[in-house]
């Protein structure tokens, strides 16, 4: 059935059994299986084309080719980092998520390579303070592609519909499914073209459009833990909310000090990715079908 992106908590057994179903064949036969990237990345991009037709496939592989920083990723790209930006209530917070990535420490002396879903609903077109902000989160990150050349831009521009998406939850799923689906498309598209290694896993990386703050060593961080440990296939940073009011609440700060180490020690028996602050391997997210039906 269709779902809005995202599971919380524990599975049912009959859910699990839904995901693995959907799962390559690699991984059915073998949960614990060594994955190659352009193995599950050649299945995913087949199992697409049964979930979601011919046409939506052929829409985003046309995307690929026709962006510039996607049709031109490196050979050693490491990360792709992925942003959802809800283009009427982004316009004060794009521009300065990009300026914190564009502080990253760079890896490989490559640039920092960025997809985005910039995305609106087909309401928002009727209402003029809604455009309006819409417009202005787009000029926003053209200005962010002249501040920052150390930034690799990738813009997907996607109107979703208000009625059709809220019968399942909302457009978040659907969003961030094309997202996602995307990023493994262009890795797919280099790999099949034999412009990258038939087992270089680039990690898809999830962040948020509304970032106040964010380590200049994450990629760093989430690439030196996949390089040193195989057979992790996500990885997630830490994530504190509300840290503009820590110093006039400081028990609140206190708190979420707290929750946000309990989520880290969880996360040694399963891992609750949340919306951000985390990456997958592109083989990974490829055996198990991207997010599945949204």
């Amino acid at each position: 059935a269709p779902r809005s992106g995202y599971y919380n908590g524990e599975l049912s057994e009959s859910a699990a059994e839904r995901i693995r179903q959907a799962s390559s064949p690699r991984l059915q036969e073998n949960p614990d299986a060594e994955l190659n990237a352009r193995q599950e990345l050649a299945w995913f991009h087949q199992d697409l084309i049964k979930r979601k037709g011919a046409e939506y496939v052929a829409d985003l592989d046309a995307f690929v080719q026709n962006d510039p920083v996607l049709k031109n990723i490196s050979a050693e790209t490491s990360s792709i980092v992925t942003i959802p930006v809800k283009a009427s209530g982004e316009s004060e917070n794009i521009y300065g998520t990009l300026a914190l990535y564009a502080q990253q420490e760079p890896v490989n002396g490559d640039k920092i390579t960025i997809l985005m879903n910039v995305n609106w609903l087909d309401t928002n077109h009727d209402i003029p303070d809604e455009w309006a902000a819409v417009q202005k989160t787009i000029a926003e990150i053209e200005r962010a592609k002249i501040d920052f050349p150390n930034l690799a831009i990738a813009t997907m521009q996607k109107e979703y519909n208000k009625e059709e998406t809220g019968r399942t939850g909302g457009a978040i799923g659907y969003i961030a499914g094309d997202l996602m689906n995307a990023a493994l498309l262009a890795v797919n598209g280099k790999i099949a073209r034999g412009e990258m290694a038939d087992d270089h896993d680039v990690l898809i990386v999830r962040s948020d459009a509304d970032l106040d703050g964010v380590a200049r060593t994450q990629l760093r961080n989430f690439e030196k833990a996949a390089a040193e440990n195989k057979d992790l296939d996500i990885l997630k940073g830490a994530t504190r909310f509300g840290v503009a009011d820590y110093e006039k609440f400081p028990g609140f700060g206190i708190s979420a000090a707290f929750s946000t180490m309990m989520s880290v020690a969880s996360s040694q028996e399963s891992i609750h990715t949340g919306g951000a602050n985390f990456a997958a391997r592109a083989s990974t997210l490829a055996a198990v079908a991207g997010l599945g039906e949204y």
